[in-house]
């Protein structure tokens, strides 16, 4: 889980001219790392909910301890996105411990991308949320610190998994920007 396999990238550039990689959460921080391994096969990287800093709020640990429960008919959109989005299914107040790991694991991927940033030779889009229970605005400011070429996307009515039609259309747009845009 450390790294986007090489085969994957190399699998995928040989049926398309480019790439524009996308990925939530955990999975842009591994589609940095992916671009700057393959910079000449990735046109850009889109990262929602991008954690390169992350923040600790009581509304996100009210949602994982929650989430321990089975889901309820009612569950708000926000309890309802995190099951679906974060395959916290099956986590139970006695399997819970096993998690540490994934959390182990999301450390070492943000050291690694933050390193990585200024290694990036292709544009990087976050489209990150200003509701985020567990991702920090900071995360742009640093990205754009250290990327080349960046460009973010703050949301106003989303979480770190939820997203409203209305945050999702400004991001689909952002999105198309994107991809109708012309390499260098």
């Amino acid at each position: 889980m450390s790294d986007t396999k090489p085969a994957t990238v190399n699998r995928l550039s040989a049926r398309y001219e480019s790439l524009v990689l996308a990925g939530h959460s955990m999975g842009g921080l591994l589609l940095i790392n992916a671009a700057v391994k393959h910079p000449d096969k990735v046109k850009a990287v889109i990262a929602l909910s991008l954690p390169l800093r992350l923040k600790l709020t009581a509304r996100a640990v009210q949602n994982r301890l929650l989430l321990l429960k089975p889901p309820k008919e009612n569950e708000n959109a926000e309890l309802r996105a995190a099951r679906e989005l974060c395959g916290v299914s099956g986590i139970s107040a006695l399997s819970a411990p096993r998690l540490l790991a994934g959390s182990l694991e999301l450390l070492k991927l943000i050291r690694a991308a933050k390193k990585r940033l200024r290694l990036l030779k292709r544009p990087l889009i976050a489209i990150n949320s200003k509701g985020d229970e567990i991702v920090s605005l900071g995360s742009l400011e640093l990205a754009e610190r250290e990327a080349g070429e960046f460009k973010a996307l703050v949301l106003e009515h989303s979480s770190h998994f939820c997203f409203p039609k209305e945050d999702l259309r400004l991001a689909a747009q952002e999105i198309n920007v994107c991809l109708a845009r012309k390499e260098p």
